[in-house]
């Protein structure tokens, strides 16, 4: 069973306790902005992502987020990835799409 840690001294021991049930991460967005959020270790990762998708306005389904180039799974906890405090996840956002309008105008000429 998980400790509780209040991250006050001990009365007997005046010793530091330090808590570390929650794991501070960093969400690394596309346009390069940072985002931080403190999270429970052993809670899956689905309301920090959704809770990201909400801030930023984007559809939940066309982003995809990467710790160390893995994608993360809702169901995933940060002790599972072994997260450490500090440690990134990056948010990429799908898109469809591309190419030159000279190359659809060949394809499908008017």
């Amino acid at each position: 069973m998980a400790r509780r840690c209040s991250g006050r001294k001990r009365p007997l021991e005046m010793s530091y306790e330090p808590c570390d049930e929650r794991v501070l991460l960093r969400m690394l967005g596309q346009d390069g902005k940072m985002m931080l959020f403190k999270v429970k270790r052993n809670k899956p990762l689905k309301t920090l992502l959704m809770k990201y998708c909400d801030y930023k306005k984007f559809d939940y389904s066309t982003v995809n987020f990467l710790h160390l180039g893995r994608r993360v799974l809702v169901r995933s906890t940060p002790e599972e990835l072994g997260m450490r405090d500090g440690d990134i996840i990056e948010a990429m956002v799908h898109v469809d799409g591309g190419g030159d309008v000279k190359d659809i105008q060949k394809m499908w000429p008017a």
